[in-house]
């Protein structure tokens, strides 16, 4: 559904039209530039989910000032997916959103929408549960953790379950509710080329290190723990970071981006925060599983597909180049998780100066300027080596 509302820009006071499509969530943050005098406004938008509807608009902290007057100016706006705010009507290409991804995407577009959809209810309805069953994981309060899943994942499970049904259940979970947001995502693909077993694979070599990296009881449940704070951020920040996986399709199937698209929001901080904390969480954690699968290969921790011996404690110290570098002995993954968890991204955003530029659609600090629609994507798809770990 498209709304369309004339009101008087803040800053040059003259009129101008926003076709906005109404989103899914009931409160939409987002900015706009004045086809006028090109300053940048942010926009507080307040909808009816369920009739579809707008309720409310604020300018700039205020009541939008609402006008009837017929104008040329006309800015596109969607909050759930980057838009041209360039076009005046529907029979322009990006005139219609929903028309311009659909045509970008083809067939890919439908299993996205629906992935969206998915997750979408499975957070709002279950999220609370899972959260809450993963508190009782981290306590190892098994009583009421087998209560809970009887009552939410299986109304089979057993009486006496055994602590490898436990640990498989939790992160089975985790699995349905994230799963479908990546089917062309590395995520998928890392876990089998990590998981799947090999003819030579030692697991009572595996089976050893886990048992002593665990018997610390706390390393092990703060390490769970550290690692689904990113996920429960990913969670809660949802809506800042959706259009990044259509976005990430497209990198996918080489679908060119147009640079005059723009995502109609401000969400830079919380994306921010959001990657550098998928980043830090990672890089703690990355020498583990490294450490298990190198146990599994050769029956040794320290000993890694390059021939090279590198102790894990050594590696959780050391710097993230000498980890990516540890990563790119497996060839079949570790450079892809080097590449989602951009250090470089990580330096030029964690610098005090870098801003999102709303006039020019970018990110700019003083190392780099990084087109915002391309931003999103990384951090959208960034979330994806937690879930490894935690999967592991």
């Amino acid at each position: 559904m498209i709304t369309n509302l004339t009101i008087l820009c803040p800053g040059c006071e003259e009129a101008v039209r926003l076709r906005i499509s109404i989103g899914r969530e009931s409160k939409q943050e987002f900015y706009f530039v004045c086809p006028h005098c090109s300053s940048a406004s942010r926009a507080n938008l307040s909808t009816d989910k369920d009739a579809g509807s707008l309720s409310g608009l604020e300018v700039d902290g205020g009541p939008a000032r609402h006008v009837e007057v017929e104008t040329d100016a006309v800015v596109n706006i969607f909050t759930d997916l980057p838009v041209d705010p360039d076009a005046t009507t529907m029979d322009q290409f990006g005139g219609s959103p929903f028309l311009m991804h659909y045509s970008a995407l083809g067939e890919s577009f439908g299993p996205w929408n629906t992935a969206v959809l998915r997750f979408g209810d499975l957070v709002d309805e279950d999220w609370p549960h899972i959260r809450r069953w993963w508190g009782y994981y981290l306590r190892r309060d098994w009583d009421r953790f087998d209560e809970h899943a009887m009552r939410y994942y299986s109304d089979s499970w057993p009486d006496e379950p055994s602590m490898l049904q436990r640990h498989d259940s939790i992160h089975r979970a985790l699995d349905l509710v994230f799963v479908p947001l990546f089917p062309n995502g590395e995520y998928p693909r890392w876990k089998a080329a990590v998981q799947t077993p090999q003819d030579d694979d030692d697991f009572s070599a595996a089976c050893s290190f886990a048992t002593s990296w665990s018997e610390g009881g706390s390393v092990s449940s703060e390490a769970q723990e550290r690692l689904f704070d990113v996920v429960d951020h990913f969670v809660a920040s949802r809506w800042a970071w959706q259009p990044g996986l259509i976005l990430a399709q497209y990198q996918q199937q080489n679908v060119e981006i147009g640079r005059n698209w723009r995502i109609m929001r401000d969400d830079f901080r919380e994306l921010r925060d959001l990657f550098n904390l998928a980043f830090e969480r990672s890089h703690q954690q990355l020498p583990t599983l490294m450490g298990f699968r190198n146990a599994m290969r050769s029956g040794r921790a320290d000993l890694f597909p390059d021939g090279k011996t590198r102790s894990i404690s050594r590696l959780r110290s050391s710097r993230a180049v000498d980890r990516e570098d540890a990563l790119a002995a497996w060839a079949d993954w570790g450079p892809e998780i080097v590449r989602v968890l951009d250090r470089k991204l990580r330096n030029d955003i964690g610098h005090a100066d870098a801003v999102h530029d709303l006039v020019e659609g970018t990110v700019a600090s003083s190392k780099r300027s990084l087109p915002y629609q391309d931003f999103v994507p990384k951090v959208a798809t960034s979330v994806q080596v937690p879930l490894l770990l935690l999967n592991t």
